[in-house]
């Protein structure tokens, strides 16, 4: 079992990280990266899929960018 000192500190942790990002400081990094490098070079295919993907992610940013200029725009006219 966890000792009531452990777990008070652990609810003071996570309400600084709310205050500081909101809900994703509570988010668990450990999930996305062991936080080791990798050991080995990538090959061009590699590197040619991840940058396809970063710009599909950056793509798809910029579509949702747009979308909410168009209804803040749209809001505005309203009134």
């Amino acid at each position: 079992m966890l000792g009531i000192q452990r777990a008070k500190s652990a609810l003071k942790r996570w309400r600084a990280a709310y205050r500081r990002n909101g809900v994703f400081g509570l988010e668990d990094s450990r999930k996305c990266s062991s936080g080791r490098p990798l050991e080995r070079e990538l090959s061009l295919e590699e590197k040619y899929a991840r940058l396809e993907a970063q710009n599909a992610i950056l793509s798809a940013e910029n579509e949702l960018l747009k979308k909410i200029e168009l209804a803040e725009r749209m809001l505005k006219k309203k009134k």
